[in-house]
């Protein structure tokens, strides 16, 4: 049976076929086993890392996602993936040993970069293009992060707008005010970070952009969604006023 291989972070999660997520949605309607390796939290490098472990795995019916995440994430741990940015309520970064928190934080001050990052991004672009070059769907590159524009493999599509500015476009304050929302309720209760609504929307673009190769614009995504900010705290989880 085809596949769907997703890889990015928590903006391609859902494996759980009972919760609509865009995910599932393009899953179903492509009629694909769903493949995901997306982690919550996780960097552009370990994109690049998982890809390059399927990328033999890639049938000419397979349809394949490559979600870009902040250039400020590093790979630093391939056993804890959503290890990427040290923060201090990050319970994999608690549970650390101070060695390894100044050796984790001396790679972040002092070894990564971000230019250089992009660059291995775009060589692993063009290397990954002679593995898919059998498809018969080229890959789409969903772009979470803004990190830019750049040539492309013959066939394959970029997508316009970033899912990290939609998604806090959905409230009705300023980004940093989403943002703060955000960190007060200590996390995001919405599925991949989005409304129901705007799951199906992104599901419908991704089907468009790989079966007919149609442009991926997010930038159509619904924005306002909600008047006020939901409360923070316990009850927020109960995802009962995700519309």
């Amino acid at each position: 049976m085809k596949k769907l291989w997703i890889f990015g972070d928590s903006f391609s999660t859902g494996r759980d076929s009972n919760v609509v997520s865009w995910t599932n949605l393009l899953a179903q309607r492509l009629e694909a086993t769903l493949e995901i390796t997306a982690k919550g939290g996780s960097s552009l490098a370990w994109m690049m890392y998982e890809s390059s472990l399927k990328k033999d795995f890639f049938g000419a019916d397979d349809y394949v996602i490559f979600q870009t995440t902040t250039l400020g994430r590093a790979l630093l741990d391939k056993t804890k993936p959503g290890l990427a940015e040290y923060w201090k309520d990050c319970p994999d970064w608690i549970a650390l040993t101070k060695k390894q928190k100044e050796g984790y934080q001396f790679h972040m001050d002092y070894i990564h970069d971000e230019q250089v990052l992009l660059q291995q991004f775009i060589m692993w672009m063009w290397g990954m293009s002679n593995f898919t070059k059998h498809l018969k769907h080229k890959p789409i590159i969903v772009n979470a992060w803004d990190i830019g524009s750049f040539d492309l493999p013959e066939g394959w599509i970029q997508s316009k707008g970033a899912l990290l500015d939609l998604s806090m476009a959905e409230f009705p304050g300023t980004y940093d005010e989403s943002i703060n929302w955000m960190l007060e309720n200590a996390g995001d209760p919405r599925h991949n970070h989005f409304s129901t609504i705007n799951h199906y929307i992104i599901e419908d673009l991704l089907y468009k952009g790989l079966v007919n190769r149609e442009n991926v614009d997010f930038n159509k995504l619904e924005c306002k969604i909600y008047k006020n900010y939901p409360p923070v705290g316990e009850t927020s989880w109960q995802r009962a006023w995700i519309l």
